[in-house]
């Protein structure tokens, strides 16, 4: 009667445990397939103004910004309350903004080459803090504004490559950056969202505990390594 209970009971947790490693596996795919998706889908199209800019930010990171959408979910996973990641996504975002700004406007240079394997190595990092730490480290939100200093100068060359028509003023930048949140909370809705459905699953179980050896650690794992083909292929490439 006993086994028979537990049984039932780890039921829940168990269908969780394959959906995440579902994930892990797509997650793998994405890498292995389409590693540059957002800089060629950016840089294919022409726009001019601020409404031509909009839909051109959002398509960096939607459908094919792989780069920005594992570091998403990597910087989601780095903590289960609200306040801590609300910290890491502002950090990120002021982070990027900055640089996106300074290297659209010619204040700052910088070469496309590091940045095309410092990208990836950002989601390299974010992922193995995940699964050396069961929680934030005091360095976290530093670093990841860090790394959206890395992101940001990648955006900025992003949005010089794109061919402009009429307006090349503010108005044409500040669509582009406001497609690119729009995107990028649109990504930490979806993680949240998931997120919400797992943990329903495991509480339904009462297997709360389970979150983060089968959600935390396999999906790290998978943006971890993936990320690594990133910066392999880039850094030899």
């Amino acid at each position: 009667m006993m086994m028979s209970r537990f049984a039932f009971d780890l039921t829940p947790a168990t269908k969780a445990a394959r959906q995440a490693a579902s994930l892990c596996v797509l997650l793998a795919m994405a890498g292995l397939l389409a590693p540059a998706a957002s800089a060629m889908t950016a840089s294919a199209l022409g726009a001019s103004g601020f409404t031509g800019f909009l839909p051109v930010g959002l398509s960096v990171v939607l459908p094919g910004g792989n780069e920005q959408i594992l570091f998403l979910l990597a910087i989601f996973l780095a903590s289960p309350r609200t306040g801590p990641l609300l910290a890491q996504v502002f950090a990120w975002m002021a982070g990027h903004i900055l640089t996106l700004w300074l290297v659209a406007f010619g204040v700052v240079q910088v070469p496309a080459g590091p940045l095309a394997w410092l990208v990836p190595l950002t989601i390299v990092l974010a992922a193995a803090e995940n699964l050396l730490f069961g929680r934030m480290t005091k360095f976290k939100t530093g670093l990841v504004f860090v790394y959206g200093l890395i992101h940001g100068m990648s955006f900025g060359l992003i949005y010089e490559a794109i061919p402009v028509t009429g307006d090349t003023g503010f108005g044409t930048l500040i669509g582009f950056n406001l497609g690119l949140e729009v995107a990028h909370i649109a990504v930490i809705g979806l993680a949240f969202a998931a997120s919400l459905y797992f943990r329903g699953v495991l509480k339904q179980a009462s297997r709360m505990d389970l979150y983060r050896p089968m959600i935390v650690v396999p999906v790290s794992l998978a943006i971890l390594v993936t990320g690594l083909i990133w910066t392999i292929r880039a850094f030899t490439g």
